[in-house]
């Protein structure tokens, strides 16, 4: 899962499309890609703290057939943008969804 997770980091549309707010400005969407690029980039050279600090931000689900991850848009925007206190969810946050089937 932590490699579809670096995918997704990786991949720009994707993610303008789902951290967006209707409300955000040009600079702060790009301020958000180039952050999640920066950290799809070092991904592989994290320290553990910091991987175990991102991925609190998402919560996996498994189904039949199924592993989803269900990231907390909130706090992976405040995460990205580099506010002290990410470490919040809200029930009603918007939820970015991200399945991959087992084989």
């Amino acid at each position: 899962m932590l490699q579809c997770l670096f995918a997704w980091l990786s991949d720009s549309i994707a993610l303008l499309d789902a951290l967006s707010d209707p409300g955000d400005d040009t600079a702060l969407a790009q301020t958000l890609l180039a952050a999640a690029s920066a950290r799809g980039r070092a991904w592989a050279t994290l320290p553990s703290e910091q991987v175990r600090e991102f991925v609190r931000a998402v919560v996996v689900t498994i189904g039949p057939g199924n592993i989803t991850l269900a990231l907390s848009k909130c706090a992976l925007r405040a995460l990205l943008l580099a506010v002290v206190d990410n470490t919040f969810y809200e029930p009603e946050d918007d939820l970015i969804e991200r399945s991959r089937r087992l084989r």
